[in-house]
């Protein structure tokens, strides 16, 4: 396959030739100006829209495992191997603090709003932290193993966390734990919230190939999908709620009714699924892995990857 004509390439060169720059985690802001990309060597940058580096933020050679922009754009919380989460001011490149957060590899962090994160570990416990607090303001723990992923609720009142232990718990501020969620026979590697601030519905994907709906008002799960044959590791709600596209290792992208969780489309991809997202008018982009050449491309920008090589093509297709 061609490498698209239109597709930037975002240079990650290492200071030597035998060194890895391996591509951990990449995060578009709210308002779609600005992508950060994160490496496993510490390196953190931020580029325009037109694939120009605007900023090379301050290397701690810790490798980097998420980042993510709180809401108006203008911090960077980035989760470390060593435990550790930085924010860092976008206006001026510096790193605003550092939290010593868990006595494990951090491997997600979620904003809330614009000051307010939480982040959860390998050393089984979620905290939420306020900027500039050097103390978390919250502390949940009951999961017996890694926690994968956490997400608030569009209406910031939960936060779902997902889990190795094969659990979906959701949390509140106010009543800590609110549900926990049991029916996965595998590690739980996603959750994600309906788009909706007056619902409380979410989706989790699984090692196990399945993928859940869960209700948290009436504190049940709602449909099971079970069409894929391999991890599931990506799923995303398309804007309006209606539909759910869901990605997997055994190559297929699936779309589904939320309404009666119907399938209404699948499609075999060359590769494993790495990534679905939805776009306008109901298409969906999908990011495919290739062990054989040197760039990634994210839709219609391309990474290199130095050493580790890896390419993602787009595909599009529609429910129609």
């Amino acid at each position: 396959m061609a490498h698209p004509t239109d597709s930037t390439v975002l240079r990650h060169d290492a200071t030597d030739a035998t060194t890895r720059v391996d591509i951990t985690s990449i995060a578009w802001n709210e308002q779609g100006t600005f992508l950060a990309t994160a490496s496993f060597n510490g390196q953190l940058r931020v580029w325009t829209t037109l694939g120009e580096q605007r900023q090379v933020l301050r290397q701690r050679r810790v490798p980097i495992i998420a980042l993510r922009w709180n809401r108006k754009g203008t911090l960077l919380a980035t989760a470390y191997l060593d435990g550790s989460i930085a924010l860092w001011d976008t206006s001026n490149g510096q790193q605003r603090h550092e939290f010593r957060a868990h006595s494990g590899c951090v491997l997600d962090v979620d904003w809330l709003d614009n000051t307010t994160f939480a982040s959860s570990g390998s050393d089984k416990v979620i905290r939420v932290w306020r900027d500039f607090d050097p103390q978390p303001i919250k502390t949940f723990s009951g999961h017996k193993s890694d926690i994968n992923c956490v997400k608030w609720h569009p209406g910031g009142k939960y936060l779902a966390s997902a889990s190795d232990d094969g659990s979906v718990k959701v949390w509140s501020m106010t009543e800590s734990l609110v549900c926990d969620f049991v029916g996965h026979a595998q590690q739980v590697f996603l959750v994600k919230w309906l788009p909706r601030s007056d619902k409380a519905i979410l989706a989790s994907a699984s090692f196990d190939g399945t993928v859940r709906v869960w209700d948290v008002h009436a504190n049940s799960c709602t449909r099971v999908f079970d069409a894929h044959t391999k991890p599931v590791d990506c799923l995303a709600f398309s804007s309006d709620g209606r539909h759910l596209a869901t990605g997997s290792f055994d190559r297929k992208v699936c779309v589904w009714s939320i309404k009666d969780g119907s399938l209404l489309k699948s499609f075999t991809a060359d590769d494993v699924v790495h990534d679905v997202q939805w776009a306008p008018k109901g298409r969906i982009a999908v990011a495919l892995a290739k062990y054989t050449d040197k760039y990634l491309f994210i839709g219609e920008k391309a990474i290199n990857y130095a050493a580790w090589q890896m390419k993602a093509f787009p595909k599009y297709f529609t429910k129609d």
